[in-house]
């Protein structure tokens, strides 16, 4: 299934004992269709308040329902925050997360004096003076392998912190400016590190290549704020 969400009121995706989850709910509407317990993989976990434009989510079941009568009967149960875009049948060999190639994140950052209440949600409202033209110049530094020690929160349990970003840029529109990056799997909360850091370059509180810095560096040196969960979308999974 690919489903997109609009994570502001949720804890993120992972089913919890306590707080109410993407997987907690889709999982709970497909057990009522199903009658019987379903367990759900994602390509990946948002964190609370991160959204999702294209999530993708296997299970496997031995009922004999059609993949678009599942998509429409938990669009009817689900609230309006979640939907199921498409369903279909794969391979039993098929692994929403393992069989990944790519993901694609998108953040959302607005420098106006205000922000519409009606996009709040989904930008990171810094009515700042942004070098835009210094931070895309910026982004070039993460392109390729690099260890990303340096932008992993902690508390993540991945052994190994490396990571092939094959895309990053950023598309400006007056007021409204949004990051791509696309690679081949991200560390816990690295995206929201590495713009945080990004802001501060394009303020003028960093010097270029900071994160050139970063990623070359063990420890010692701070990076940027963590930039907030609401700008942040998972935008494309690829396979």
């Amino acid at each position: 299934m690919v489903l997109e969400y609009d994570g502001s009121c949720f804890s993120g995706w992972q089913r919890q004992r306590e707080g109410t989850t993407i997987q907690g709910e889709v999982e709970s509407g497909l057990s009522k269709i199903l009658s019987k317990d379903v367990n759900l993989i994602s390509s990946g976990r948002t964190d609370a308040g991160v959204h999702a434009r294209y999530q993708v989510a296997n299970f496997k079941t031995d009922k004999t329902v059609s993949p678009a009568d599942i998509k429409k009967a938990l669009n009817s149960i689900l609230s309006s925050d979640i939907r199921i875009k498409s369903a279909q049948r794969v391979s039993l060999d098929f692994h929403a997360r393992y069989s990944v190639k790519s993901k694609v994140y998108r953040y959302n950052i607005f420098t106006g004096e205000f922000i519409s209440p009606f996009k709040a949600r989904y930008f990171w409202h810094l009515p700042l003076d942004l070098d835009f033209y210094k931070m895309n110049k910026e982004l070039k530094y993460i392109l390729g392998k690099h260890d990303f020690i340096n932008f992993q929160a902690k508390g993540s349990s991945v052994k190994g912190t490396e990571r092939t970003v094959s895309k990053a840029f950023l598309k400006k529109d007056g007021n409204y400016c949004s990051v791509f990056i696309e690679a081949d799997g991200f560390l816990y909360k690295m995206v929201r590190f590495l713009i945080g850091t990004l802001v501060e370059v394009g303020r003028g509180k960093f010097e270029p290549k900071r994160l050139k810095a970063l990623l070359q560096s063990e420890s010692g040196l701070r990076r940027g704020p963590t930039a907030p969960a609401r700008g942040l979308f998972l935008w494309e999974v690829k396979y």
